[in-house]
């Protein structure tokens, strides 16, 4: 049984490296010439196994790539070959909040989710600042929910609309089923998009790097708690200098330097 699970083991590592193996997109790029630059200087890297070499040369190229996904897939990539699946797994959920369809980002976030959960103790732990609401957003699309909803509502309505040329009595139209199930649907698209506003209040971001969260912005505030590079936390309005203040849990705030996280806006 234990030679078995062993097997398993190694089986489970093997795939983890094919699915990460580094596949550097240079055509996603700035511009071709500039791509071509980037994928030679990086090819050489990856091949000697440099990764952390690689990794600043990619972020030299922060600035005009900026917005692109593959970037920060890349560097997720090349994090995850250096040993820091944390930060990759931040990069990779960047890359996948700027693109969420691409079938290799979404390979290598589930894979890197798998790594990094078993180090941090569970899914649980890699969001703990979300509630049920806001990740449910993560998952699901705010435009295809509304256009099903949409559909429903035109789908119904032509059916009232066949009852009342059949009944043509207005009263029984009204009180009909579909009205009441049509009216709720409409209901349903407003609620869901005010649920939607309210779950994008607050920005989501990555933490990049071990830090401390304080009490207040600034280092002579006491201690609340340890993050770990790969950990989910929330954005809240306040400011001040470079110190932001996030919720760290579904119901406890703290501050913590901007420095420290990846922001998930485009850019």
């Amino acid at each position: 049984m234990l030679g078995k699970q062993k097997y398993f083991h190694i089986l489970c590592h093997v795939l983890v490296g094919t699915l990460l193996i580094i596949h550097v997109k240079g055509t996603a790029l700035a511009d071709e010439a500039s791509s071509k630059e980037i994928f030679t200087r990086l090819k050489q890297y990856t091949d000697l196994k440099q990764y952390v070499e690689a990794i600043q040369f990619l972020k030299s190229t922060a600035f005009e790539n900026a917005g692109n996904p593959f970037f920060y897939y890349n560097l997720g990539i090349l994090y995850h070959n250096s040993g820091q699946s944390g930060v990759a797994l931040a990069y990779l959920e960047k890359a996948h909040f700027l693109l969420s369809n691409d079938l290799e980002i979404n390979l290598a976030l589930k894979t890197a989710k798998t790594t990094f959960s078993k180090l941090v103790g569970g899914n649980a732990k890699l969001d703990p600042a979300s509630n049920w609401i806001e990740k449910l957003t993560q998952v699901l699309s705010l435009d295809f929910i509304v256009f099903s909803l949409w559909c429903l509502v035109v789908v119904l309505l032509f059916f009232l609309i066949r009852c009342h040329i059949k009944q043509r009595i207005p009263k029984i139209v009204f009180y009909h089923p579909l009205t009441f199930i049509t009216l709720f649907c409409i209901a349903m698209t407003f609620g869901t998009k005010w649920l939607w506003s309210e779950a994008k209040a607050t920005q989501e971001a990555m933490c990049i790097e071990i830090q401390t969260i304080k009490s207040g912005p600034g280092e002579e505030y006491s201690d609340l708690i340890k993050i770990e590079p790969g950990i989910k936390l929330r954005i809240l309005k306040e400011k001040k200098n470079n110190w932001v203040q996030v919720r760290f849990t579904a119901n406890e705030i703290g501050w913590i330097p901007s420095s420290s996280l990846l922001l998930f806006s485009p850019g």
